[in-house]
C-alpha cells in the first residue's frame, strides 16, 4: 500500500518510514520545501514537496496514495510559540484529516500523552482519560494537541476512517533536531544539574514506529491507543542517566523553588526573549506532576511490547555521543 507520510524527516518519522517498508508498504512523505532530510538518508522513500499549512499541496498529495500517516507537529514548550502551536498542530492537522477523510481514505493521527491527563499522584491511566482543557492551557503545546486530537475524534464521530495514536516521550537513536531526547542532550553536556519532582511514560521510538503498519491495517476507527507503558519519575530517569554515563546525577529540583524560577521566566520573557523561556510555570506545572500511562491496549491489539528504560537510554546516549563525535571530527 502507498501511505502518504507527513513529519516523516522528524524523530518518530524516520523510523515510521523504516517500520512501512519493513511492512511491505510504500511510503511517499511530504516534505516541506528546504528541510533538512539526514533522517531518511539511505532510505527507499519518495519524497514530494508540500507543507501541511498549504491545504492545496496536501490534496494533491492524498490523491496519490491510500492510507496517510498524519506525524507532522511543532515542538515547543516557549508561550511565545503558542501561535505557531496552534497554526502547525492544528490547522495543519485539520488540513490533513479533513484531506483524507474527503478521499475516503484512513488516516492515523499521532497525538501525544500529554492529551491523556496529569495525576498529583503517580496513577496509571489508559485511553478512557483525557487532560481538561484547564490544564492543558497552562501547557500550550498540549493545548494545541489537544485541540488537534479532537479534530480526529471528532471526524472518526462523523463517519471518516481515523485512528488516534497517542506516544509517550520517545528515546532512541536517530533525534537529529532533539525534539524529544533534549534532556539528555543537556545532561551529557553537564547543563542539567537538576530534576523535577514528577514523571511521566517513555517508550522506544522503534517499537512505537513499528505499530503503525499494524494500526493502519487493524486499528479501530475512532480509538485511541497509548504507545508508552514505560512509567519512572524523573529522578530515576536522571538517576540511570548518571549510572549509564558516568557523569554526576541530577539533584532534586524543590517544587516550590521549580515555580518561582517558573514565575521569573516568564515575567522576563515579556520583556525580552531569553534562553531559558522552556522553563516556565506551565513546564514546571507539567513536570512536577505525573504523566504515567498503560499501553495495555496497544499490547493486545498490535503486539506492541514497551520494552525497559535502561536500553533505550543507553542507545540514546551511545547516539548522542556519535554524534557528537562526528560533529567535532569535521
Amino acid at each position: 500500500m502507498r501511505v502518504l507520510v507527513t513529519g516523516a524527516t522528524g524523530f518518530l518519522g524516520s523510523w515510521v518510514i523504516r517500520a512501512l517498508i519493513q511492512a511491505g508498504d510504500e511510503p511517499l512523505a511530504l516534505v516541506r520545501r528546504g528541510s533538512g532530510r539526514e533522517g531518511l538518508r539511505g532510505l527507499a522513500v519518495r519524497t514530494i514537496e508540500g507543507d501541511v499549512l498549504d491545504r492545496a499541496s496536501v490534496e494533491s498529495a492524498v490523491k496519490l496514495v491510500g492510507a496517510v500517516i498524519h506525524l507532522a507537529g511543532l515542538v515547543s514548550l516557549r508561550r511565545r510559540d503558542h501561535e505557531a502551536l496552534v497554526r502547525v498542530n492544528v490547522d495543519g492537522t485539520r488540513n490533513v484529516l479533513e484531506a483524507a477523510a474527503a478521499r475516503g481514505l484512513r488516516s492515523l493521527h499521532t497525538s501525544t500523552i500529554g492529551t491523556i491527563g496529569l495525576t498529583d499522584e503517580p496513577v496509571v491511566l489508559d485511553e478512557g482519560s483525557r487532560i481538561s482543557p484547564d490544564q492543558a492551557a497552562a501547557y500550550p503545546y498540549a493545548a494545541s494537541k489537544l485541540a488537534a486530537e479532537d479534530i480526529a475524534l471528532r471526524l472518526a464521530r462523523a463517519g471518516a476512517d481515523v485512528v488516534v495514536l497517542n506516544p509517550g516521550l520517545l528515546l532512541g537513536p536517530g533525534d537529529l533536531r532533539l525534539s524529544s531526547t533534549r534532556f539528555i542532550h543537556h545532561h551529557l553536556r553537564r547543563e542539567a544539574p537538576f530534576c523535577p519532582s514528577g514523571g511521566t511514560s517513555f517508550g522506544d521510538v522503534r517499537r512505537v514506529a513499528a505499530v503503525y503498519p499494524w494500526a493502519l491495517r487493524q486499528g479501530r476507527r475512532g480509538e485511541r491507543y497509548i504507545l508508552a507503558g514505560v512509567n519512572r519519575t524523573y529522578g530515576e530517569v536522571f538517576g540511570s542517566l548518571a549510572r549509564i554515563s558516568g557523569l554526576p546525577p541530577a539533584w532534586p529540583l524543590p517544587t516550590l523553588v521549580a515555580q518561582w524560577w517558573g514565575l521569573a521566566s516568564d515575567a522576563v520573557s515579556l520583556v525580552v526573549e531569553h534562553p531559558f523561556e522552556e522553563f516556565n510555570l506551565g513546564t514546571v506545572a507539567y513536570n512536577t506532576r505525573f504523566n504515567y500511562c498503560d499501553s495495555s491496549k496497544a499490547s493486545s491489539e498490535f503486539r506492541y511490547v514497551a520494552g525497559d528504560l535502561d536500553p533505550m537510554l543507553e542507545e540514546t546516549v551511545a547516539d548522542h555521543r556519535r554524534r557528537r563525535g562526528r560533529s567535532a571530527g569535521r
